[in-house]
């Protein structure tokens, strides 16, 4: 599954409200916001790369994070280890440019 493909999907959960919130403690409940789709979904894209690098500095970057129901499984996934950074940063960017 390519990115573009996932990030669809990602944003279809958000709109059919499934999904999990999961945030730092001590931070009050988020209110989720249909005009912050595209921004939840970055942050959990960004969430799961890291997550597949083993990389654990979102805890420091990602304050809540909107986990959509039934994505980052067998045939919903991507394998953030076969992404690379550059392509990935590419894609983040132009989905911030939307």
């Amino acid at each position: 599954m390519n990115l573009a493909t996932y990030h669809k999907i990602i944003i279809e959960k958000y709109k059919n409200k499934e999904y999990k919130i999961l945030k730092k403690k001590g931070l009050p409940k988020l209110t989720v916001s249909e005009d912050n789709y595209n921004l939840y979904a970055h942050d959990y894209l960004i969430y799961e790369w890291m997550l597949d690098h083993e990389d654990e500095r979102w805890k420091e970057l990602i304050e809540y994070i909107l986990v959509p129901n039934g994505v980052n499984q067998k045939d919903c996934d991507v394998d953030f280890t076969q992404v690379d950074f550059q392509k990935f940063y590419t894609f983040l960017i132009e989905l911030k440019n939307k």
